[in-house]
């Protein structure tokens, strides 16, 4: 599948083919709604919004199904992206869960 260049809207040549455009639109549509949700929980928690264990069960069961489709739309991303595209975004998980586990550590032996 040959790469034909796109411009964006600045004129600037937009790499990768649709699919890698709509696989990182799937992913970053993903984050967000992760992300969004995560900050209304949170704020809806410290509110006492959440003081229910049914309600905050709920809510948490979305937050967990929100990860899972943002786990799931990245793999894809990643499965699907060429050779180079995937080693480069394996090679940054594997940095990110190296800093965020060794981080976590640190974190809590300050507490």
């Amino acid at each position: 599948m040959p790469i034909s260049p796109v411009c964006d809207a600045a004129g600037d040549p937009v790499c990768g083919t649709a699919r890698d455009r709509r696989n990182s639109r799937r992913v970053l549509s993903c984050a967000v709604a992760f992300s969004v949700w995560w900050l209304l929980a949170s704020a809806a928690a410290s509110s006492g919004h959440l003081s229910a264990p049914v309600i905050a069960a709920g809510a948490a069961s979305v937050q967990a199904a929100l990860g899972a489709a943002l786990v799931v739309a990245f793999f894809r991303f990643v499965a699907q992206a060429d050779e180079l595209r995937r080693k480069v975004e394996l090679e940054s998980v594997a940095l990110a869960a190296g800093v965020a586990i060794a981080g976590g550590f640190a974190l809590d032996l300050l507490r």
